[in-house]
C-alpha cells in the first residue's frame, strides 16, 4: 500500500493546532482567502529513500479469508475463486467474507477491492523501505507588541515532541510515521505593506515506511527439494 499522505496530513494538524495553542491552522498553498492573523501553516514536502539502497523485497503467499479476523491494511485472501486486498483494516465479519468484483467491499470493519481470479496460493511480491518526510510548520502573528510573537508559538510547539501522547499519536496514525529531529525555529518576520508582521517557520523530519504490492506473480503448484551434497 502507498504511503497514505491525507492520514498523515490529518494527524499533524490535530496535532500542531493542539500544541501551538492556534485556532486557525491551515495547509499552505490550499485554496481560499489568507486568514486574518494569527495562524499556522502546514506543508507537507516530498518523502525520499533512507539510506540510499534497494527497498527490502518481501515474499508471502495469499491465506483463505477467516472469520472473526483481524486484517491490516495491505493484506491479502483468497475467498471463493477470487483474490481480495484489503484498503481499511479491521475485523472480519463471523461469516461471508467479501465477494463480488468491486472495490469498497465491507466485511465486519474490514473494507476490501477485489484483485484478480485465483489460481491457488497466489505468490505475492512487497517492495517494503523506510522514507523520510520534511514538514514545514509556518506561523504569522500580529506585531510583536501586540502578544505572543509567530517565534515564541513554535519554541513552544518544539517541546511536545518529546511527549508520550505526541509519539502515541503519531504511531497510532495509518500509516505510522515517528519523529525523527527539528531544526531551530527561525525567526522571518518583516515589514508586509505598510505593517510589521511577525512570522517564523519550523522544519521536522519524520520517518514512515512505503510499501507496495506487485501483482500476484503466480501460485504455488508444486514444491521441489533438491538436495545438495558436499564431500
Amino acid at each position: 500500500m502507498a504511503i497514505a499522505w491525507t492520514a498523515i496530513q490529518n494527524a499533524l494538524l490535530t496535532w500542531f493546532t493542539a500544541a501551538s495553542g492556534l485556532s486557525n491552522v491551515i495547509f499552505a498553498y490550499q485554496h481560499g482567502p489568507q486568514p486574518a492573523t494569527t495562524y499556522g501553516s502546514i506543508l507537507v514536502r516530498p518523502a525520499r529513500m533512507v539510506g540510499g539502497g534497494p527497498d527490502e523485497l518481501r515474499w508471502s503467499t495469499a491465506n483463505a479469508w477467516a472469520v472473526s479476523t483481524s486484517y491490516a491494511a495491505g493484506a491479502r485472501v483468497i475467498n471463493g475463486s477470487n483474490l481480495y486486498q484489503c484498503t481499511t483494516g479491521g475485523t472480519s465479519a463471523g461469516s461471508g467474507g467479501p465477494t463480488g468484483t468491486s472495490t469498497g467491499i465491507v466485511d465486519g470493519t474490514c473494507v476490501w477491492s477485489y484483485v484478480s481470479a485465483s489460481a491457488g496460493a497466489e505468490v505475492l511480491a512487497t517492495a517494503v523501505g523506510q522514507r523520510e518526510f520534511v514538514v514545514t510548520f509556518e506561523v504569522y502573528a500580529q506585531a510583536v507588541t501586540a502578544g505572543q510573537t509567530a517565534l515564541e508559538y513554535l519554541v513552544a510547539t518544539q517541546t511536545s515532541f518529546a511527549l508520550p501522547s505526541t509519539q502515541a499519536a503519531f504511531l497510532g496514525t495509518t500509516p505510522p510515521f515517528c519523529f525523527v529531529d527539528c531544526a531551530q525555529p527561525q525567526d522571518l518576520s518583516a515589514i508586509v505593506s505598510t505593517n510589521f508582521q511577525s512570522r517564523a517557520a519550523m522544519d521536522v523530519r519524520f520517518r514512515t515506511t512505503d510499501a507496495n504490492a506487485d501483482v500476484p506473480t503466480g501460485y504455488i503448484a508444486t514444491v521441489v527439494v533438491t538436495p545438495t551434497y558436499s564431500f
